[in-house]
């Protein structure tokens, strides 16, 4: 893709996706530019560990957070800047289902998890599971949102299904947002002659 505009130069990405290998999944971003330029991009895949059967709810997940989660203000919904310890919390995702602590975030789970990985750290970055499948999922970017498909309202799928509110949790390996405009982020603008590399693999697991 290349994006480009008379005040701002031009920005290259290139997504590298699909490259399977037995159980994994791995997806490699790159991006190139030739004035300072902001870049994160991710891959938006929903999950719902019952094949559609069950609410996403029900599905165990585990995040890990190594510093905590990205505070949003809830007027302008944009971070306050501020990292938030989950030990304790509706945050703190340890194999726990979703749905035993989202009845304690307002409008329910939209946040980026904090994965401190530097200088292009691969690290394990969340896992979701059934009784029978678990995705796991290592990547080199900064964090990992969380979204729990608060505004999905009957969005047609697959064999006619209608994915209603909740029916598909999305894990989004990604830098924090905005921070472009947020000290003490990780930095997210791009210099030219510098290159982009980021990847996000999934790895998945049956029992029978």
């Amino acid at each position: 893709a290349v994006v480009s505009t008379q005040s701002t130069g031009t920005a290259r990405s290139k997504t590298v996706g699909g490259r399977v290998k037995g159980t994994f999944l791995s997806i490699d971003m790159r991006a190139t530019c030739d004035q300072p330029c902001p870049v994160n991009l991710t891959f938006h895949p929903y999950f719902n560990m019952s094949g559609g059967e069950k609410s996403a709810l029900a599905d165990k997940l585990t995040v890990y957070d190594y510093a905590g989660y990205v505070e949003m203000d809830p007027d302008t919904i944009l971070p306050t800047g501020q990292i938030i310890d989950c030990r304790g919390t509706a945050f703190e995702f340890r194999d726990r289902t979703i749905g035993e602590q989202i009845g304690s975030v307002e409008g329910g789970y939209d946040h980026t998890f904090s994965l401190l990985s530097k200088d292009g750290w691969v690290v394990p970055a969340a896992e979701i599971a059934s009784d029978t499948r678990r995705v796991k999922i290592h990547t080199n970017q900064p964090g990992i949102h969380v979204y729990s498909g608060n505004y999905l309202n009957g969005t047609p799928g697959k064999a006619g299904q209608r994915y209603e509110r909740h029916s598909g949790v999305a894990l989004e390996a990604q830098n924090f947002p905005n921070a472009v405009n947020v000290k003490g982020f990780p930095e997210s603008v791009l210099q030219p002659g510098e290159e982009y590399k980021r990847n996000i693999t999934f790895s998945f697991e049956f029992q029978s």
